[in-house]
């Protein structure tokens, strides 16, 4: 299977055992994907079907935070079983592994299933019910649910396209167009479903002489992706409707992958910052997994909370002393401004975060999207760290650079960092030159540091309901 970029971490079959079984605790839905290696006229690929199914799947699972199973690409196909290239398999073959996969999901705490067919054929869809049935009759927790891409793909046959459409015509072609554009051919087909009504046949093939039904030629792109477009939707609609499940609770999930993606950057051997922060202690627990498989790495925490967890999950603990360069830094930020200039801080623990950035060869930041900004300030304060002695001074010097400063507060009480000192949070309207209000508020007496990050992220991965991306630092 190929997944769109970021989506990688949804794929069942990337995942090691340990993070199936941290994914499986949260109950998230699993889809299985079924196609078929039929032919499809003289201008579309043998899995098309294959194709299609796989492209829903990772489009609602990054939705909802589901994992995608690995696609079965085989099914039963009747019409076109004489066609060059068509391999079917029998119905009792499909029930016996739709039964299997259901219940070894079931056996490994999955309770949520959707089988999501690209291939429609009657008898392929009845053996795919009755083996998933067998399972649904003796697991009284497991939900299941079943269709073709094309039980919804059809509802707009008379509408939107002719109603005489069918197995590798416009829409069929279209969607591969949008999908897999480089595998369409350049000379498309028009066909005809020609088989006597109720007849058995012994060589329906003779009946469907191109092998398609529908006129392929007014195929296109734009069509497809509109076709897929309401196949997502709709299909959204019943997930929530028959899981109680709702796109915004995947959040979480997102992080995950946001701080998977950041993790591959950990080779063995490694010396590692531990960041602070939500995402940043979801990766130091994926890299607990990794120490408790075999990889050797030395964690160097920028905060007391980052130390106390990564010692939690057996990631052995050392001091920049020792280990005065760091290979790898993931941590997290407040703000990412187009240049990946940070604000930082808002945790607390922006002073040894950014002593640990500096000593770093490359520091990656995880985020979400609504962490992006055209410009620092945009919706958080700067935070700036200064002792306590004389803090009013310090206060009103800060706010002449033209902020609103304001001591933070935990509790009714000073907020004390982990160096023992205040956080003075300054609100600025913009900051337009982030590495000279860096400097002019770091010459302030009174001033430890401050939470603006210039220059020091090399890669930010962001989070998003579509999924995650990385964006590299401009050389």
């Amino acid at each position: 299977m190929s997944a769109r970029a970021g989506s990688r971490a949804l794929l069942v079959e990337e995942m090691t055992s340990a993070e199936f079984a941290r994914r499986a605790k949260s109950k998230p839905l699993a889809i299985v994907p079924f196609g078929s290696i039929e032919e499809h006229g003289s201008h579309l690929p043998l899995c098309t079907d294959a194709y299609q199914a796989e492209s829903v799947a990772l489009r609602v699972a990054e939705k909802f935070g589901a994992l995608v199973c690995p696609t079965v690409k085989y099914g039963e196909c009747v019409s076109t079983r004489n066609f060059p290239g068509t391999i079917s398999i029998s119905s009792r073959t499909i029930r016996h592994l739709v039964r299997d996969i259901v219940s070894e999901l079931a056996r490994n705490g999955i309770d949520k299933v959707l089988i999501i067919s690209g291939h429609a054929g009657g008898a392929h869809m009845a053996a795919l019910k009755e083996g998933a049935m067998e399972i649904v009759g003796r697991e009284k927790r497991l939900k299941v649910m079943l269709l073709s891409d094309y039980d919804l793909a059809y509802q707009l046959l008379g509408k939107e396209f002719p109603s005489s459409d069918g197995h590798g015509g416009l829409i069929e072609t279209s969607r591969i167009l949008h999908i897999r554009p480089e595998l369409v051919g350049a000379s498309r087909p028009k066909g005809a479903d020609k088989r006597p009504r109720f007849m058995l046949l012994q060589n329906p093939e003779r009946y469907i002489v191109t092998g398609i039904v529908g006129d392929a030629r007014e195929a296109s792109a734009a069509k497809g992706k509109k076709l897929d477009d309401y196949i997502v939707r709709e299909l959204s609609k019943l997930i929530v409707e028959n899981f109680g499940l709702k796109p915004g609770e995947v959040f979480m999930d997102l992080k995950e992958l946001a701080a998977k993606e950041a993790v591959d950057y950990v080779k063995d051997g490694m010396v590692v910052g531990l960041g602070s922060g939500t995402t940043a202690s979801i990766a130091i627990r994926l890299l607990g997994d990794k120490v408790r498989q075999g990889m050797r790495i030395t964690g160097v925490p920028t905060s007391r909370d980052s130390e106390a967890l990564g010692r939690s999950v057996g990631i052995p603990i050392g001091e920049l002393k020792d280990y005065p360069e760091v290979d790898v830094t993931i941590d997290g930020a407040d703000e990412v401004d187009p240049d990946l200039n940070l604000i930082k801080g808002l945790g607390g623990a922006l002073v040894r975060e950014k002593i640990v950035a500096s000593e770093t060869k490359m520091e990656v930041i995880t985020v979400d999207e609504s962490k992006l900004v055209s410009h620092l300030c945009e919706k958080v304060p700067l935070p700036v760290e200064i002792v306590r002695f004389a803090a009013e001074s310090t206060m009103k010097r800060l706010e002449r650079l033209g902020c609103v400063p304001k001591l933070r507060e935990a509790k009714g009480l000073a907020f004390i960092t982990d160096n023992g000192n205040l956080i003075a949070d300054c609100r600025f309207r913009s900051i337009d030159d982030p590495r000279r209000m860096e400097a002019d508020i770091n010459m302030m007496a009174g001033v430890v540091d401050n939470g603006l990050f210039v220059g020091l992220a090399h890669k930010v991965v962001v989070a998003s309901k579509d999924g995650v991306r990385t964006i590299d630092r401009k050389s």
